[in-house]
């Protein structure tokens, strides 16, 4: 009977010796995880600071590229005035060389 008893306290040991084994493999995979999800949540906050730098350099782009179209329209319309007093001129000088022939 003694025998018996510590064939069972033999195997009982065993097995918390491997629940122990396990336990702690279990642990040390929990730690892993959340290292990996540190090093994700760091990389994540990387990305979104490299998306906000992003963005606010294309929306700056996009205003500077508004401000040289504004000016373009400015000279284009400037030149378009030119070009009408121009015509004007050159229709008024026109006129007036036709009534110098007759």
């Amino acid at each position: 009977m003694e025998e018996l008893l510590k064939k069972i306290l033999s195997k009982l040991d065993n097995m918390e010796q491997r629940f122990e084994q396990r336990f702690n493999e279990v642990d040390k995979r929990f730690d892993e995880v959340d290292k990996r999800f540190d090093r994700i949540e760091t990389e994540l906050e990387d990305v979104k600071r490299v998306v906000r730098m992003s963005a606010q350099d294309t929306l700056e782009n996009q205003i500077e590229f508004s401000e040289k179209s504004d000016l373009l329209d400015q000279r284009i319309c400037l030149l378009e005035e030119r070009q009408n007093y121009t015509d004007k001129r050159v229709s008024r000088l026109e006129k007036e060389k036709r009534a110098n022939e007759q």
